[in-house]
């Protein structure tokens, strides 16, 4: 079982034109659109969604996004509890590196299910993520993202029943970062994981990914919130 840790982000707009990558490589990145037949290339930055694989099981359905920074993806894999409490993606050939793991949540469109399922994630065998009630009307809630070391060459993704809906998945990235990105000094290494709590953008208006910002692509497309002012 790994060690799992949180962390808190806070960045200033601006610092993002403070590094440059561009004599690096590309970095390794995944994306899949959970219940897709064919892979998806979606506007605004024209990302490559490849079509649905490496589950272990569940039902592709038509989906509704439940924010609007959710992925503008139209299908989704959720798992009956009939099929079992624990279902999985398990995907291969993973180049050794750290990784961000980010699992976006679906609404099934259809008007018999539960349109907000609660459910536990686990990534590598570590529990990472609980949805709360209410989860649909955050931003910062419609997803879940881990910071993690991946040398094994696969990503296990779990999604754990808790008897509250079916969990539903509408997409997985798994997108390398720095090797050295988050390192926090002593304790800091390979077995550890670092779970999202929130990062803020200060002094803008506007949620945004690092994409939106033209942001270095080995920070992982991170996902920032605005905070206008900190009281004073």
């Amino acid at each position: 079982m790994m060690m799992l840790r949180y962390t808190l982000a806070c960045l200033l707009t601006f610092s993002f034109g403070l590094t440059s990558s561009s004599a690096r490589p590309a970095p390794y990145a995944l994306r899949i659109s959970c219940g897709a037949r064919k892979n998806v290339i979606t506007p605004p930055t024209y990302a490559l969604w490849y079509k649905d694989i490496a589950y272990t099981g569940g039902v592709p359905a038509n989906a509704t996004a439940p924010s609007y920074i959710t992925p503008p993806l139209k299908t989704l894999r959720y798992f009956p509890i009939s099929e079992g409490p624990n279902n999985c993606y398990n995907i291969v050939r993973v180049p050794k590196g750290h990784y961000s793991v980010r699992i976006f949540f679906g609404v099934i469109d259809q008007p018999n299910f539960d349109k907000e399922p609660l459910f536990d994630i686990s990534i590598e065998g570590t529990q990472v993520y609980s949805l709360k009630s209410g989860w649909s009307g955050h931003d910062d809630q419609v997803f879940a993202e881990a910071l993690i070391f991946l040398m094994g060459g696969t990503s296990t993704i779990c999604f754990h029943s808790t008897g509250h809906g079916d969990p539903a998945i509408l997409s997985i990235e798994i997108l390398q970062v720095d090797d050295k990105a988050y390192n926090f000094g002593k304790g800091w290494g390979q077995g550890v994981i670092l779970r999202t709590a929130t990062r803020l953008s200060c002094g803008t208006g506007k949620p945004r990914f690092g994409e939106d910002y033209h942001a270095d692509h080995w920070g992982g497309d991170r996902f920032w919130n605005p905070m206008r002012s900190f009281g004073k």
